[in-house]
Parts: structure tokens; sequence; C-alpha cells
């Protein structure tokens, strides 16, 4: 053991090599985490719905007491933004819509704003 600290001591190379592995696993671990991507913090706490559109699967966060939700694209198996190939307004609305079919609710969507580019819009909606 008096060995192995000796020839850290003497060895700066070799000390370097340990810090430059301690700060590559602690990368890896923080981006082997299971945390949720969250593009605003507004709907932290609202449960996560998913429908699947065009292969992507596609979330919604609604806020039915404020008439209002948010749509993305995300892969969670890799917890980043997902593919935005084809993730335009059209195909967010269109998840927006499938998400009221599925969930037997008739609503229409109104107002819709960009919240992060590419592909994060929140929607206002009415229903019946």
């Amino acid at each position: 053991m008096v060995e192995a600290i000796e020839n850290t001591k003497s060895n700066p190379k070799r000390k370097t090599m340990k810090y430059q592995f301690t700060i590559g696993a602690a990368m890896l671990v923080g981006a082997c985490q299971t945390t949720s991507f969250m593009p605003d913090q507004n709907y932290a706490k609202v449960e996560r719905q998913s429908v699947t559109v065009q292969a992507a699967r596609i979330f919604i966060y609604d806020k039915p007491e404020q008439q209002k939700m948010m749509v993305h694209p995300l892969d969670r198996n890799i917890n980043a933004p997902l593919l935005f190939i084809n993730s335009d307004e059209v195909v967010t609305r269109t998840a927006a819509k499938r998400y009221f079919s599925e969930a037997g609710r008739e609503c229409e969507l109104n107002e819709v704003a960009r919240l992060i580019e590419p592909a994060v819009y929140e929607f206002t909606y009415d229903c019946e």
C-alpha cells in the first residue's frame, strides 16, 4: 500500500490518469440516469401521457383546468429530445388531437405557441 502511494507521488502522470478516469466515470453515470427531459418547468407536476404519431412517441402534458397542454417528442430510453424529424407543428397538433380522441374527449385546439425550438409546443383548447 505504501508502495502504491509512493508510485503515485513519483509518477504525476498516473495521478492525472486516475482523475481523468474518475471524471469520465462520473460523466458516464450522469448520462445513464433515468431522469426525464422536461422542456418547460410549468408542466413539471403534470402527469405525462403519450401517443404515437409517425412511429414516434409524442408526450402530452395536459392541464385541463387551464385548458392547455404541452406537446413534445421524446425518446425516454436515451433521455434526450428525440429525432425532431417530422416533429413540426403539424405532427404535434396531430398528437394532441389523437390524445383527445383516445381519451374520449371532444376538444378543439385553438392557439399554439412554440415553447422551445424545434418541436415543443403549447396548445390552448376548448372542450364540449
